[in-house]
């Protein structure tokens, strides 16, 4: 047990450790304001009492901060800090067309919300395309560092959901747009300020998985808003179950412990069918959801909730938007009851269907979670009964952008050599790059054999994964690929940056000769123990509450 004297000199060099953390970071505490806004030791006060903001500068409510203009609502909030521009994202349901036809109201909801900001981008997120676009019809300044506005178009794979022919729930699909959409703004760069998710029918679902990712890699979500959304589909007057796996959400609305505020919008399916084949008619219907503030608005049908959502933003009217960032009742959120339990995130594999379980194998417009679609096989000898088949006639497959974590050490797959070849190697690459030296095919031991591919040099970085067969002439052997997976670098217990099995001053020490280091180089993933992707004050307040902690 150690004694009093010596717990307090491990407090004096904590305490000394930071203060050294703000100087060699090249900042004062003010700079350091978000992460200790967002600490469960230092609070706002602490951060005030090295400095206070200048006041009374600008429009009503702001202050500045070395020239940034913040907002005092947030500063007073001291739940992420005193940024006061964040990133907005909206996302449709089902496109019956493929097209973002009778959409309108999301271009109508990010021009206003651009207006409330004043400054900042609004860019339009193709998930077919993988690609940024400017929005038609808004003008912008531009700013990076004002509000950034995604407007989220999965048309064409948001009518992959259903198929009224054979009855098929395109099972998959929405939690390879909530990959997507993630991946995406881990790439944008947008993922560290506060982040609102607003998703109408199905897209409530896609902003399910989404929030789940970020929570994953500790990105907090400032606001999810459900505008009826929908994951009880109504067919033919039989209500159908997206699915539930335990208490891990499937194809489910759902609000996580990490996410600040969730507010549903849900009518009474006084609305037409949204989709209809003779002789079967579609209804989807929002409820209301566990762990969010729910209101229901009597007389609105399954598309009109959208459009009225977006005519509160630039009235002056206490509901709707007037709970977000920008509204009126942004302090009035913490009063709203919210019913039920809010979900844990539950084990969040890094690559979405990598053991290609989920989803029609048949269906013609592809497969989940990959660009470039393997053919699957169906085989008692593959784990899960599934597997992707590389051979002649489908020599490579792409999984979509996915990003590799901090704490990422390797790319971690199954492999059955079926027909060996004398000359066919297995490459494996992210982005292009090759990850390792690739496979000879020419022999293996029976069954599946893991492999296992360093991809520490990508930490932080979003990019496509790739399968490919190089034959260095024709393809003649056939393999089958099973379970992909990102693995992470684990600490034998949490706050051990140094892996000696123990958490002590040395490990204090670790964390801060690291400190403002880029986690993707060398091993200085090693002292991001909070796992957020940076090495900086939090780090060293996690190790300092799990001291004294050891292996057992």
């Amino acid at each position: 047990m150690m004694n009093t004297k010596s717990h307090i000199g491990l407090r004096k060099l904590f305490c000394l450790l930071i203060a050294v953390a703000v100087s060699v970071s090249g900042a004062t505490i003010a700079n350091a304001a978000i992460s200790i806004a967002e600490s469960p030791i230092f609070s706002l006060d602490a951060y005030r009492a090295f400095g206070e903001p200048s006041s009374g500068e600008g429009q009503s409510g702001t202050f500045a901060i070395d020239g940034r203009r913040m907002n005092r609502a947030w500063a007073d909030s001291g739940v992420f800090g005193i940024w006061s521009f964040g990133t907005t994202v909206i996302v449709h349901g089902l496109s019956v067309g493929g097209e973002l036809n009778g959409d309108e109201w999301m271009f109508d909801m990010a021009r206003a919300i651009y207006a409330k900001a004043q400054t900042g981008r609004v860019l339009v997120l193709s998930m077919e395309n993988n690609s940024f676009t400017s929005c038609p019809g808004v003008t912008t300044d531009g700013n990076v560092d004002g509000e950034t506005i995604v407007v989220f178009d999965w048309a064409s794979h948001s009518n992959d959901i259903v198929d009224l022919i054979s009855l098929d729930l395109g099972e998959g699909w929405r939690e390879a747009a909530g990959e997507a959409l993630f991946s995406s703004l881990m790439k944008l760069g947008v993922a560290d300020r506060p982040i609102h998710l607003i998703g109408a029918s199905l897209g409530g679902i896609v902003i399910t998985h989404t929030a789940r990712r970020l929570e994953a890699v500790g990105k907090a979500v400032d606001q999810m808003t459900f505008l009826d959304g929908e994951d009880e589909p109504v067919l033919d007057g039989v209500g159908l179950d997206l699915g539930t796996i335990g208490q891990v959400p499937g194809d489910e609305v759902a609000v996580f412990g990490g996410v600040s505020f969730a507010d549903n919008y849900w009518g009474d399916g006084t609305d037409y069918p949204v989709y209809t084949i003779p002789p079967h008619h579609l209804f989807l219907q929002g409820r209301d959801v566990d762990g969010a503030a729910s209101f229901r608005l009597a007389g609105q049908g399954h598309n009109d909730i959208p459009v009225w959502y977006a005519g509160t933003i630039a009235d002056a009217t206490t509901e709707g938007y007037a709970l977000s960032r920008y509204g009126s009742r942004y302090r009035d959120r913490a009063d709203l009851c919210a019913t039920g339990d809010r979900r844990e995130i539950g084990d969040c594999p890094a690559v979405f269907n990598g053991h290609f379980e989920i989803g029609n194998a048949d269906f013609w417009q592809g497969f989940p979670g990959y660009t470039d679609a393997p053919k699957i096989i169906d085989d008692a000898e593959a784990p899960g009964n599934r597997a992707a088949q590389l051979s002649f006639t489908n020599a490579r497959f792409t999984h979509q952008p996915v990003y590799v974590p901090a704490g990422a050490r390797y790319v971690s797959f199954l492999l059955s050599l079926r027909d060996p070849s004398s000359d066919d190697e297995l490459e494996i690459s992210f982005n292009g790059h090759l990850l390792g030296t690739p496979i000879a095919l020419s022999s293996l031991p029976g069954g599946f054999v893991e492999f296992q591919r360093d991809i520490t040099a990508y930490r932080g970085e979003v990019g496509e994964l790739s399968f490919g067969i190089n034959p260095h002439g024709v393809v003649t052997s056939t393999v089958w690929i099973d379970n992909i997976n990102i693995i992470l670098a684990a600490w034998p217990i949490p706050g051990d940056a140094n892996g000696d099995c123990k958490v002590n001053v040395l490990d204090l020490i670790w964390v801060r000769n690291r400190l403002g280091t880029d986690v993707n180089s060398n091993d200085n993933w090693t002292a991001d123990v909070n796992g957020d992707g940076k090495v900086n004050v939090l780090d060293l307040i996690f190790v300092r509450n799990n001291l004294n902690a050891k292996c057992e």
